[in-house]
């Protein structure tokens, strides 16, 4: 079965170009490799907190893909998202924490369940009747238009009932958000700009050295103790039923699209501002960076799964469904979902 995610479905519905790339020729721009490594090993710490193992031990293992001060920064604001919470953050430790699901796609007019998708996710942690999301950015977290589109966005409804259908009771949505660091390690200053006084000390705006990660650590830490509102915000995000059925209807609709552009091989554009100044394949869709169908262009790496942010699946995590599966005119799109191309040549030919 096909996953149907949060992130593949906001990509073919932003635009179906960039979802091709990204899910059916499975590349990524490099440079997008260290966001994602932030992100996993900051909820890779965050996980340990709710465990109760050593959250700073847990996010040093991502020392092969971040640099010292990466880790020292990681492990600074996840000491300091600790110390400011504390232990007992929601009034109660979470039931479980990273919680990986499977659930059948079903069509919600007809009952019927996906033959070629399945909804995916996984869940930062279930409470005693809530679940709670943890989003770092590097944006202000007061921007108050942020926290209106939580209220609308799909993700936060889809842990809500995926969670509800594992058979937990879950009343509302925690979210947390954790701004990046936007201050730098202090580094030295070059050597032709320094200066000295006359009894050959530098001056108090020279360094000679390097700060080193243990005192990028020490400094960060107390600048977010400091100012602990500038670098976190938690909300509640309520759901209801409204919400649920909205979702269902719109991930079924996307997955019916979604087969149907595989079948057809045509993933158009939405060619504007808001889509091609943000998009991490514009140069290749674009025709910048030269590439042959085939090859993995320059830049970018070739994933041998599209949704590294899953992980392995708990096979408790994922629930079987009675639904029969769909037969009727909408689900005839779904027909020889075996036909997908698997190599990269043959994905970028079928386009």
């Amino acid at each position: 079965m096909q996953r149907m995610t949060n992130s593949r479905r906001s990509k073919f519905a932003t635009c179906r170009k960039s979802a091709w790339f990204a899910y059916e020729l499975r590349l990524r721009p490099v440079s997008d490799g260290k966001a994602l490594c932030w992100g996993l090993a900051f909820h890779d710490g965050n996980d340990a907190l709710s465990t109760g193992d050593d959250p700073l031990a847990r996010i040093a293992t991502h020392a092969d893909k971040l640099n010292a001060y990466d880790i020292a920064a990681l492990q600074a604001t996840t000491a300091a998202y600790a110390q400011h919470y504390g232990t007992d953050q929601y009034g109660g430790d979470p039931i479980r924490s990273e919680v990986s699901f499977r659930l059948p796609l079903v069509n919600p007019a007809t009952g019927h369940k996906s033959k070629t998708f399945e909804v995916a996710g996984k869940i930062d942690a279930i409470l005693p009747n809530a679940i709670r999301e943890t989003k770092t950015t590097g944006s202000s977290l007061d921007d108050d238009r942020y926290w209106r589109r939580l209220l609308m966005d799909p993700q936060i409804t889809l842990y809500y009932w995926a969670a509800r259908e594992l058979g937990y009771t879950v009343e509302t949505v925690y979210y947390d958000v954790i701004r990046k660091p936007s201050m730098n390690p202090h580094l030295a200053t070059h050597v032709e700009k320094r200066k000295y006084k006359k009894d050959g000390t530098p001056y108090a705006n020279v360094r000679e050295t390097d700060e080193t990660p243990d005192e990028w650590y020490e400094r960060l830490f107390a600048d977010i103790m400091k100012r602990p509102d500038f670098y976190f915000a938690r909300r509640k995000t309520p759901r209801t039923g409204q919400h649920v059925e909205e979702l269902q209807y719109e991930l079924w609709d996307v997955a019916k699209d979604y087969r149907q552009a595989q079948l057809n091989g045509r993933w158009y554009r939405n060619v504007s501002r808001m889509t091609c100044d943000y998009c991490s394949f514009f140069s290749i869709c674009h025709g910048l960076t030269a590439w042959e169908p085939g090859e993995t262009p320059e830049g970018f790496v070739c994933l041998e799964d599209p949704h590294p942010e899953l992980g392995a699946t708990d096979a408790s995590s994922t629930t079987n469904s009675t639904a029969p599966e769909d037969t009727d005119a909408a689900a005839a799109v779904e027909a020889n979902s075996d036909q997908r191309p698997e190599s990269i040549g043959e994905r970028a030919g079928a386009a």
